[in-house]
């Protein structure tokens, strides 16, 4: 059982991670362009509310995280 919640686990901090790096590099490069962060924040605060919810939603009924 500790096997499982170790995989899980290991899958959420990659996610997590991917979505961070990603956040960085988007900045990074709108930034260079010459945005100014009030544009586009909105935006990373949306990809950061679907990284949560793709965490907390199961992948079929009857799963979930917390269950």
């Amino acid at each position: 059982i500790r096997y499982y919640i170790m995989k899980g686990l290991r899958g959420i901090i990659l996610k997590i991670g991917g979505v961070i790096t990603f956040i960085i590099a988007l900045t990074f490069i709108l930034n260079f362009i010459g945005l100014e962060p009030e544009l586009y924040l909105i935006y990373i605060v949306w990809l950061i509310v679907l990284l949560i919810f793709y965490i907390a939603l199961p992948l079929n009924i009857g799963e979930g995280v917390f269950v």
